[in-house]
């Protein structure tokens, strides 16, 4: 245990880094869906869902979707909510209800395509494309987005999407992923989005094997037909326009077959490797928030490096990182020169942290930002 007073009068901190440890996840997804509108509702398995989460329409797809998370080898997830009557909208502010659940760093919003059914249409790219605004640059949650069914469809589809978000910011492409095609669970008759399914199979991932393992390549469990074949060709094209395809292999099952983000930046193209590093700015916001508490001096700079490198070591041993020792995996720089007196005065702690996943195989230079009013981390080259 570590104990430690903060500099404020009267205030005493006690400081549980182990317990901090065991409530840091991955893999947790929030599910926006049509039902009663209510406070976010977080399950641990399937059989909560009726209980807890009331009057979702019979042919919505916010329950299949959950159910194919766990089914999927998903542990835990959060439910938000709103009246059918609110539309897209209504799904999209619920997002605002993730303030209270901090270990989301997944969303979902399979009844985005309810209402228009698996047919491409403006008012789907409208609703995908806020709901990335909204959760795009939070450092925090990818958004696993589903394709209308159809090739032509869903290619359609994704070009739209992608010109839409980067009209906004090109850089919110980084945070989301678009997967094609439908799916169906054995015993059910209906077709629908795959993004829960994905959902559970990257949580079962991140369990078993690490933030760093690639969705990709392995086998979507709880499902037994897709609503499209995709061959040789159709995977080029689609891969193309940035979309991460379920394939069926003959005596290999249904795999998923592509990993990647809706962006054309080579660094933040892999899905794996953006999810890394939201991983690691959320856990600097859950350890790094007391060092608003701190003097801004060598003391607190040696101290937040010593921390940030203990972090990125246990990150390289797990595999996450590229190299053969922590010199060639990771480097943390927080000293005079990051933090001259202009930066001191205008109350930011500033540290330049370089990490190297296993792709693209090189170092991702990153400025981390510590203010009284919380943490953010971007692009060393855009700070």
């Amino acid at each position: 245990m570590d104990e430690r007073t903060q500099r404020v009068p009267g205030v005493h901190r006690e400081v549980l880094r182990e317990g901090e440890d065991l409530l840091f996840r991955t893999g947790v997804p929030a599910f926006l869906g049509y039902a009663a509108e209510g406070p976010p509702v977080v399950l641990t398995r399937w059989a909560q869902f009726a209980a807890r989460v009331r009057e979702v329409p019979e042919d919505g797809l916010l329950a299949p979707a959950v159910r194919g998370f766990f089914e999927a080898g998903g542990r835990r997830c959060v439910v938000l909510t709103s009246p059918a009557s609110r539309g897209a909208a209504g799904l999209s502010e619920a997002i605002g209800g993730l303030d209270d659940s901090g270990d989301v760093d997944l969303v979902s919003a399979p009844d985005l395509l309810a209402a228009s059914g698996p047919d491409a249409s403006a008012e789907l790219i409208a609703a995908q494309t806020d709901l990335v605004r909204r959760c795009g640059g939070s450092q925090r949650c990818m958004v696993l987005l589903d394709a209308p069914a159809g090739l032509a469809a869903a290619e359609a589809h994704a070009t739209a999407l992608r010109a839409a978000i980067a009209a906004i910011n090109p850089r919110l492409l980084r945070d989301a992923a678009l997967y094609f095609p439908w799916v169906r669970a054995p015993g059910e008759r209906r077709f629908v989005p795959p993004s829960g399914h994905i959902a559970g199979t990257i949580a079962d991932l991140d369990a078993r094997e690490g933030i760093q393992r690639a969705p990709a390549g392995v086998v979507l469990a709880g499902v037994c037909d897709l609503s499209d074949r995709v061959d040789d060709d159709a995977q080029l094209r689609l891969d193309a326009v940035g979309v991460n395809c379920i394939r069926a292999f003959r005596g290999r099952g249904l795999r998923i077959w592509g990993t990647r983000t809706l962006s054309d930046e080579r660094d933040w193209r892999a899905l794996s490797v953006r999810r890394l590093l939201q991983t690691i700015a959320r856990w600097l916001e859950l350890r790094l928030a007391d060092f608003a508490f701190e003097p801004n001096d060598s003391t607190v700079w040696n101290r937040l490096a010593r921390e940030v490198g203990d972090y990125c070591e246990r990150l390289h041993t797990a595999g996450a990182l590229k190299g053969r020792i922590p010199a060639e995996a990771f480097y943390v720089k927080c000293d005079a020169e990051t933090n001259p007196p202009e930066v001191r005065d205008a109350g930011m702690l500033v540290a330049e942290i370089g990490v190297a996943p296993l792709v693209p195989q090189e170092f991702i230079a990153l400025r981390l930002i510590q203010r009284g009013e919380g943490t953010s981390l971007t692009d060393a080259a855009a700070g």
